[in-house]
């Protein structure tokens, strides 16, 4: 009987890791008009910008709040609660929450 005889190559890819993302901070408290400032940070990969979220609304709006592009969150001027989300924009299904309380004072 023939035998054969071959060789093959093999490679071994590992994936990358998954892109992850984190927000600061994760809980504040901001008085009705006034700012705060939210950093999102997103790791393996290159593409490291985010979209930001009140609500999830994008950018938010006069009832939940604003937030601009650079993270930068606004409340609105009643008081109560909002849901601040940085959505990674390299891998949408990554995102950071971080819990606003809106205060009167």
């Amino acid at each position: 009987e023939p035998s054969a005889i071959g060789t093959a190559a093999v490679t071994v890819v590992n994936p990358p890791p998954p892109v992850a993302i984190a927000i600061s901070p994760t809980a504040t408290s901001v008085r009705v008009g006034r700012t705060r400032q939210f950093t999102a940070t997103v790791t393996n990969t290159s593409n490291t910008s985010v979209t930001w979220k009140v609500n999830g609304i994008t950018g938010g709006n006069s009832t939940v709040g604003t937030i601009s592009t650079a993270g930068l969150y606004r409340a609105p001027n009643t008081a109560g609660a909002a849901t601040v989300t940085a959505v990674s924009n390299a891998d949408p299904t990554k995102t950071a929450n971080a819990a606003v309380t809106i205060t009167l004072r």
